[in-house]
C-alpha cells in the first residue's frame, strides 16, 4: 500500500493578515489524515479524508465539519475555500488533475513544457520539465475565479510515484488570500500509525454548515 508523511510550513496572508502553520499530513491507500496548529481566526485542527468523506474537528471551538468531497462543490462557478484545499492535498499527494496534455519537444537547455488541454485550468497550465524525468515547476492559472498554484518539485524517485515538493504557493486574487507551503520533511512507503487518521469528535460539538 502506498503511504507518505509530510511535514510542512504554512505561511498564510489573508488580506494583509499573517501567520505561520506547522501542518503535518499522512497518506495511506485512500485515507488522508491531517493536524495543523492554530491559525489565522480558527484553532488547531484536525481532520481525515476516507473514501472521499471528510472530518475537521476545531477543538478550541468545538466545531467541527463533516461531508463528502462533492458537498463541498459551490453551485457557483468558482471553487469554495474547502474544494480549493482537496484539490491541493490531491496535488501533494501525486495525483494529477489532467486527462489530456500536450508535450513540447526539449529545448536546448534539455527543458520541456505540458500543457494541458482540459479542466479548469485548461491552457493555462504549464509544466517545466527536465528531460531527466521530473518537473521543475507546475504553474496553475484560472483566470475566471482568480486563483493561481505555483508548485516546485526538487526531485522524484523512481522507485515511488510521487515528485518530491519543495514548496507550493496557493493564490486568490478576488480575496487577496495567499498561501505558500515549504515542505520540511517528506518519507515515502513507511508504516503510518492508524491514530494519525483518527478524529474523535465530542458529543457536545457543533456542526459547521460549510467547511
Amino acid at each position: 500500500m502506498i503511504s507518505a508523511a509530510y511535514l510542512i510550513e504554512l505561511r498564510l496572508n489573508d488580506a494583509g493578515k499573517k501567520a505561520t502553520v506547522q501542518t503535518e499530513l499522512y497518506y495511506s491507500g485512500d485515507s488522508v489524515g491531517f493536524y495543523g496548529r492554530a491559525y489565522l481566526s480558527k484553532g488547531a485542527f484536525k481532520g481525515n479524508i476516507i473514501e472521499d468523506y471528510m472530518t475537521v474537528y476545531f477543538p478550541r471551538d468545538n466545531e467541527y465539519y463533516q461531508g463528502t468531497l462533492d458537498d463541498l462543490k459551490s453551485s457557483s462557478e468558482c471553487p469554495g475555500p474547502g474544494e480549493n484545499l482537496m484539490m491541493l492535498l490531491a496535488m501533494i499527494n501525486g495525483q494529477r488533475l489532467y486527462n489530456d496534455e500536450i508535450q513540447s519537444p526539449p529545448n536546448q537547455y534539455g527543458k520541456r513544457e505540458i500543457a494541458y488541454k482540459s479542466g479548469r485550468f485548461e491552457r493555462s497550465v504549464k509544466m517545466k520539465a527536465f528531460i531527466r524525468g521530473w518537473p521543475d515547476r507546475e504553474m496553475l492559472i484560472d483566470p475566471l475565479c482568480g486563483d493561481s498554484v505555483v508548485i516546485k518539485y526538487c526531485w522524484h524517485d523512481e522507485d515511488f510515484p510521487y515528485y518530491q515538493i519543495e514548496n507550493i504557493l496557493y493564490y486568490n486574487e478576488p480575496s487577496d488570500f495567499r498561501v505558500k507551503g515549504f515542505v520540511r520533511e517528506q518519507h515515502y512507503n513507511i508504516s503510518v500509525p492508524e491514530r494519525k487518521f483518527e478524529v474523535v469528535i465530542p458529543p457536545d460539538a457543533v456542526l459547521l454548515e460549510s467547511f
